[in-house]
């Protein structure tokens, strides 16, 4: 067992179905304090086995700050889990690399993914990164504007059985461009996040930059998201992606 694991066994139990489950730990709305969330009921045994798919994906001896941002949230990664299970129902369950048909499971969210049938389930156009194609990886080369903000999340909406969850970022280059950015969820709007990438040990092609957002951003089923991004350079080298956490029917995540 590793470091989220053994920092959250305090959530491994078996949770009741929960229909109006206050929550304040994450973002959900913007303006909103508190919002209660629709929420499956789940087993002890269902829970162990996310804290330990969570283990390996923020494996401490990969990336230490990864596996301790992602400690603080895993309840609200259960949070997002038992919110998909609610909209799957029947006899959906929490299976990780074992589930299959409307079994679930989660994952980072892969670049490709953005404009993709999960997060756009309208297929509208333009909606990969940097509005971009759909399904397509640029590697994150974009034309930017200093002081002019970008969408690297184009506007689109969640599939009617996935949740995401984003819990920072990174950006592996010496001096990322980009200083700060803003979520925008069913139409509200937060205030700006600073993306402090400075405050690091080291500032060298070893020293990945990593930022936790200030509360993890839950975007449930169904709700429109935006993401924008405010570059500080023109044209600057930007690779930033995002610490986000992918819940979905396991017969969805396939290749």
């Amino acid at each position: 067992m590793g470091l989220i694991y053994n920092e959250n066994k305090e959530l491994i139990k078996d949770y009741p179905e929960e229909t109006r489950l206050p929550w304040k730990k994450a973002l959900i709305i913007p303006g909103q304090e508190l919002v209660e969330v629709n929420c499956a009921a789940i087993s002890a045994e269902e829970v162990e086995k996310l804290l330990l798919k969570l283990d390996m994906l923020a494996y401490e001896a990969n990336n230490d700050a990864i596996a301790k941002i992602m400690v603080s949230e895993a309840d609200s990664v259960l949070v997002m889990v038992r919110a998909v299970k609610k909209e799957v129902g029947g006899a959906a369950r929490f299976a990780g690399i074992q589930g299959a048909g409307s079994n679930l499971d989660i994952m980072w969210l892969r670049t490709e993914q953005i404009g993709g049938l999960l997060l756009n389930k309208a297929a509208t156009a333009a909606c990969g990164i940097y509005a971009q194609a759909n399904g397509t990886i640029p590697w994150y080369y974009a034309t930017f504007t200093a002081g002019t903000a970008i969408n690297l999340m184009p506007s689109q909406q969640m599939d009617d059985y996935v949740g995401l969850i984003h819990i920072g970022a990174i950006d592996p280059v010496v001096n990322p461009i980009m200083d700060a950015c803003t979520f925008t969820l069913s139409g509200r709007t937060s205030p700006a996040q600073y993306l402090p990438w400075n405050v690091r040990k080291a500032f060298n092609e070893q020293a990945m930059p990593v930022v936790k957002f200030e509360l993890p951003v839950l975007v449930l089923p169904k709700v429109t998201q935006t993401l924008a991004v405010h570059p500080t350079v023109t044209n600057g080298d930007c690779k930033m992606q995002l610490l986000s956490i992918l819940c979905a029917k396991a017969e969805s995540l396939t290749l």
